[in-house]
């Protein structure tokens, strides 16, 4: 009887790591499949996040450039120069406004529009502001609006580009962690609430970068914002959520253990009653 019995208890255990052999080269085969599918999209969006280090790194070079280089000049805005330009996909013509700014430079005063312009008017007209100016050529300008362009151009390429590597990346955490919760947090939830809080910020930059109101940044801030408080409140509701069910799952597993060491307790305190229970059941 014991021979069978260990030979059984053998058979179970091979039984058992053929089963746990499957599973983990099944799971294999998922991760794999799972890279394979992501490798062109890991290439893509990784291109992109080191342009938006790069564009970050311009525009850091750039002010520092200015700033060693160029002139610092004070200029009013004398005027808005509307760009039109005509947008053939959706039908419709857009609007830019260039500030144009008077200055005077080496005792020569100059009237020129800035190249970087907006949507809607980034400075007040009458309004005193700093420029830099190219001393080798002095109709050459540029304001804190260029250098912003490249910086928060940069900021957000680099955000979307993270998210984007989060998302792509989401079925191969769940391929390689099944069981795991935080692969939702990283791959999902993550991503959605740093690219939302990323536009809140830069969209309430742009609001008011100067003193003129910017009403297309400051609609984007109000939605932004709102779906920013919504995608947190729901992470941290999951969070919670998964927290308190591990807890319950880890407490149903340590009563389990405790009625089991109980029952073997019992068991080798009694050892007369179950073999009385196998010879009836033998009969």
């Amino acid at each position: 009887m014991g021979k069978a019995n260990n030979l059984k208890s053998q058979e179970v255990a091979v039984d058992e790591n053929s089963q746990e052999e499957i599973e983990e080269r099944n799971r294999n085969d998922k991760l794999r499949q799972a890279i394979r599918k992501t490798i062109v999209a890991w290439i893509i969006f990784g291109l992109l996040f080191c342009s938006g280090i790069a564009f970050l790194i311009y525009s850091g070079v750039r002010k520092e450039f200015r700033h060693n280089n160029w002139v610092k000049t004070e200029a009013v805005v004398v005027n808005q120069e509307v760009q039109e330009k005509y947008d053939k996909e959706n039908n419709k013509t857009e609007r830019f406004y260039h500030a144009v700014f008077k200055y005077e430079f080496d005792g020569k005063e100059y009237i020129v529009a800035d190249k970087t312009g907006g949507n809607s008017p980034i400075y007040r007209v009458g309004e005193t502001t700093t420029i830099y100016v190219n001393p080798k050529n002095p109709k050459e300008l540029e304001s804190q609006t260029t250098t912003q362009f490249f910086f928060i151009f940069g900021s957000l390429m680099l955000v979307i580009s993270f998210c984007a590597l989060c998302f792509t990346t989401a079925p191969v955490l769940d391929a390689a962690f099944p069981k795991a919760d935080w692969t939702d947090y990283v791959g999902r939830y993550l991503p959605f609430a740093i690219f939302a809080w990323a536009v809140t910020i830069v969209s309430a930059i742009m609001m008011k970068a100067h003193s003129a109101w910017n009403i297309n940044a400051l609609i984007v801030f109000i939605v932004a914002l709102i779906f920013s408080v919504f995608i947190s409140i729901v992470m941290i509701k999951s969070i919670v959520e998964n927290t308190m069910r591990r807890k319950r799952i880890a407490k149903k597993v340590a009563e389990i253990d405790e009625t089991l060491k109980e029952m073997e307790e019992f068991k080798e305190q009694y050892p007369e009653l179950f073999k009385e229970q196998s010879k009836d059941n033998k009969r």
